[in-house]
């Protein structure tokens, strides 16, 4: 039993190695769909980003689609939301 176990879970752990869609490299940064490229974005999804970019997702048409449904009220009616704080040089 054991020995099958071990078996069985070195073979997952191949597959995983082989065939894997996410990255995470040394230096913490994690990257999905990049194929062999190192994400240089702290979150690069389909593209390695940029090293001033916190997240990077690329698509070809699309790179980020969000969708909310459910009924509005006041204080969480949006999809999403963001802030900038930015200050002039």
């Amino acid at each position: 039993m054991k020995r099958t176990f071990i078996i069985l879970s070195v073979c997952v752990f191949f597959t995983q190695v082989m065939f894997a869609q996410l990255k995470v490299d040394n230096n913490g940064n994690v990257g999905i769909q990049l194929g062999t490229s190192t994400p240089l974005s702290a979150l690069s999804i389909g593209n390695v980003g940029t090293t001033n970019d916190k997240v990077t997702i690329f698509g070809l048409n699309t790179a980020l689609n969000i969708y909310r449904t459910g009924n509005s009220s006041v204080n969480w009616s949006y999809g999403t939301n963001s802030t900038s704080d930015l200050t002039s040089l």
